[in-house]
């Protein structure tokens, strides 16, 4: 009798689940889409998202602890569990200069690690296709709505300071020093969220055959595209480019006829060679119109210095072409040599600074700027944050999960080659721009969240296809025999 009712709850729980996935990733990608928006980062309304988010991980996070045998045995997850193990003990050894962040940030890591890559990898391909569809149209509608303001407001050459219910103070607009930030709060991170998106709406119009829709969706690549250009996000261009581009090469690789090798190099370098002299054409295009708007009579567009343009970054660091990052992960460095082992734990960095290296870079004191919390690099982040034990699982799971995707790679279904690439390329964006800025790990932000969801998708995909391969060769053996 008990036994019926376990598998009665557990058959009804398997229904309830993949709509309550939808409803917390949704949920989840639309609390960080706000929460990196300049005008909603730090008011009230975010507290509304949040309280959402946790409550739908929460109930979800219990459906699978009671279902942990469909999910431990997803691929790398071990890796993973060790990872947040070696977290907590690095909290709990470093306790003494902070707790209550490490504790919060905790609750993330279970949640991008446990909820977005982990899958149950029997579901329904279907299923899971229209959920990943339904993330993918969330992100790419309001990231075209931040992207268009601020186009508007670049055309406008219009900018301010807006301060939040909690005191933060932000960029929107324009920015006098020669970049659009937009309702981006970080032009970085809004440049790579832009260009996941750039990528997932281009997938979209392979899928679509509606012209109304395609039509959309070509709109949005165009203003990605023009936000990651005017943004003058170096990581953000040089990460839009490569995976753009290996998304393409990789299209013609599967899709061309003939020499598919010389089409699939071609289409790579042809697309590479386009966004980049693209970049460099609307800027020179921009700066000539707006030098051209100023000398309209009665024209006050350029009260502020409208180019668009680094080079007030450059005069700032002195020269710094990497704009203080060799200097951030000298720091880093530092860090990791105090405290080899376990680390010092990423919310612990500046007050371990102060106690432990008063003469350490990112310390507002010797840099003359700021106090630098993070180390605008993931494998530097970690290093500084966990230490040898945190860097030897983070490699682990790299190269497990390289050797997964490669070891599978032969088993991808033609139906099933396109999403596979373009979420491949996707992650391979984010990691490329992750050696420029901090995220993947330790930050709570839109392109954290996207490279585990599309990640898990990516693995959920390919172990489907390779435990079809081996049905089939299983059956072969069994014929023989």
């Amino acid at each position: 009798m008990e036994t019926k009712m376990k598998k009665s709850l557990q058959g009804g729980m398997k229904n309830i689940v993949p709509n309550l996935e939808l409803v917390f990733k949704v949920c989840y990608l639309v609390h960080l889409l706000m929460a990196f928006n300049a005008y909603f980062a730090g008011e009230r309304i975010m507290n509304v998202t949040l309280v959402l988010t946790l409550f739908f991980g929460g109930l979800m996070g219990i459906m699978r602890l009671i279902r942990i045998k469909d999910y431990i045995t997803f691929p790398n997850i071990l890796w993973l569990i060790a990872f947040i193990g070696s977290y907590a003990i690095t909290a709990l050894v470093n306790i003494r200069y902070g707790l209550f962040e490490s504790a919060q940030y905790f609750v993330w890591l279970l949640f991008q690690f446990g909820l977005l890559y982990t899958f149950d990898w029997k579901r329904d391909r279907e299923e899971v296709r229209k959920e990943f569809h339904i993330v993918a149209y969330v992100l790419i509608v309001i990231l075209t709505i931040y992207n268009i303001i601020g186009f508007i407001m670049l055309m406008q050459n219009h900018g301010f300071w807006h301060e939040a219910a909690d005191g933060q103070i932000h960029r929107i607009g324009m920015a006098e020093w020669g970049r659009l930030h937009g309702l981006h709060a970080d032009p970085n991170y809004g440049a790579v969220t832009s260009a996941v998106g750039l990528l997932l709406a281009l997938y979209l119009m392979m899928r679509n055959k509606k012209i109304w829709i395609r039509l959309f969706l070509a709109i949005t690549v165009l203003f990605q595209y023009l936000f990651i250009v005017f943004s003058v996000s170096r990581s953000g261009l040089i990460a839009a480019i490569c995976g753009t581009a290996a998304f393409v090469g990789l299209y013609y690789l599967k899709k061309a006829k003939k020499y598919t090798m010389i089409v699939s190099i071609i289409a790579v370098v042809v697309v590479a060679g386009v966004m980049f002299g693209g970049s460099k054409l609307l800027i020179n295009s921009y700066n000539t119109y707006m030098e051209y708007r100023a000398e309209e009579p009665g024209d006050d567009i350029t009260k502020r210095e409208p180019t668009i343009s680094r080079e007030g970054d450059m005069e700032a660091t002195g020269g710094d072409i990497s704009n203080r990052r060799f200097s951030i992960w000298k720091s880093a460095i530092e860090i990791f040599i105090s405290s080899p082992v376990t680390g010092v734990g990423f919310r612990n960095i500046i007050p371990y600074a102060k106690d432990q290296l008063p003469g350490t870079y990112i310390l507002k004191v010797n840099n003359q700027y700021g106090d630098f919390d993070a180390m605008h690099n993931v494998i530097m982040d970690t290093l500084a944050s966990q230490g040898i034990i945190g860097i030897a699982i983070l490699a682990g799971f790299i190269v497990s999960t390289m050797v997964f995707l490669i070891k599978n790679f032969n088993a991808i279904r033609e139906e099933h080659w396109v999403v596979n690439s373009v979420l491949f390329c996707c992650c391979l964006t984010i990691g490329i721009s992750s050696m420029f800025v901090s995220q993947i790990l330790y930050v709570n932000n839109p392109n954290t969240y996207l490279f585990w969801a599309l990640l898990g998708y990516l693995i959920y995909s390919m172990k489907r296809d390779g435990e079809r391969i081996s049905r089939k060769a299983g059956k072969t053996k069994e014929v023989l025999k």
